[in-house]
């Protein structure tokens, strides 16, 4: 599955990481927090809560540098997509149990952990999947032939197969 277009899921302004590097490295250099803010038109509680946040990391200076990096951001997006599709999906644990991860980990300052940033992330990574299924299922479908299958009503009247592989022909 390419997450490419999930590696940005927060719910802020469009930033490029170069920018926000370059606003993070002002403010190393002291400049206020508002004055980068406006130079680089960077949200000015983003950019203060990200300050906040990596000063008080009980992490070495290398660790959070390399987080904040790029190439640290698209780890962490692919982190949180992982959390999401093994924790929320296959282990069928809530959105709080993913924040908490997250913030018990130290990893909060970089990612979103509300439920509200987790929920959208959530959104994002159900609608690749489906997007995903759909591009597959036009892909090898066509390859498969049709086929007669036994189907059964369970006790609740829906219908079950023990076939590992339905293909319901729409021709007919």
């Amino acid at each position: 599955m390419n997450i490419a277009p999930l590696v940005s899921l927060r719910q802020e302004r469009s930033i490029s990481p170069e920018t926000f590097e370059a606003a993070l490295d002002a403010a190393s250099h002291g400049a206020s927090v508002l004055s980068i803010a406006e130079r680089f038109d960077v949200p000015r509680s983003t950019l203060r809560d990200r300050l906040n946040a990596h000063a008080s990391l009980d992490l070495p200076d290398s660790i959070k540098n390399a987080l904040a990096s790029p190439g640290g951001q698209e780890f962490l997006a692919r982190f949180s997509i992982a959390l999401h599709v093994h924790v929320r999906n296959v282990c069928a644990c809530g959105l709080r149990v993913i924040g908490n991860v997250l913030k018990d980990s130290g990893l909060a300052t970089f990612l979103g952990a509300s439920v509200a940033s987790q929920w959208e992330a959530g959104r994002a990574i159900d609608e690749a999947i489906v997007a995903y299924g759909h591009a597959q299922n036009e892909r090898i479908a066509p390859a498969l032939k049709d086929k007669e299958i036994t189907l059964a009503l369970d006790e609740k009247g829906y219908f079950f197969s023990r076939q590992k592989r339905l293909s319901l022909s729409q021709n007919k």
